[in-house]
């Protein structure tokens, strides 16, 4: 637990020192572009693990599978299945992940995982750890 909080320091850090500048030589932005990546598949892994365990033992477990597809991909709203709803992580990814980082309250992806601290900590420590794995740490 020592050494995962070790490296979860180190990565915010690095993250601190980020000048938002995306250069290919920059590690500090290959740990930003991890850590949203992290970010994304974490919110999406808690988010679905949550509505599966919510809907077990309910005879519409199918349905509710059948959502968790609808929620990743779009569920259409119209009859011929033309048009699609949008979700919340469809559209401009980054800019929807933004959002719900500044109202993580009003998220149902941020609570289910865990909350915010949570859901960043996890983000940058395995985004750190995947960098770590590289020989050359630059993004570019």
């Amino acid at each position: 637990a020592k050494k995962n909080s070790v490296l979860l320091g180190e990565g915010f850090e690095t993250l601190a020192g980020f000048d938002g500048d995306l250069t290919a030589e920059s590690e500090a932005a290959s740990l930003y572009v991890l850590t949203h990546v992290h970010l994304v598949k974490f919110l999406l892994e808690e988010g679905c693990k949550k509505m599966a365990a919510d809907a077990k033992g309910n005879e519409d477990f199918e349905t509710v599978a059948k959502m968790l597809v609808d929620i990743i991909g779009g569920a259409s709203f119209d009859l011929a299945c033309v048009l699609k709803l949008i979700n919340e992580f469809q559209g401009v990814l980054h800019i929807n992940v933004l959002r719900m980082l500044r109202s993580p309250k009003k998220s149902y992806w941020i609570a289910a995982g865990g909350g915010l601290n949570a859901v960043l900590g996890t983000a940058i420590f395995r985004g750190l750890r995947q960098l770590k794995g590289y020989s050359n740490r630059q993004w570019g």
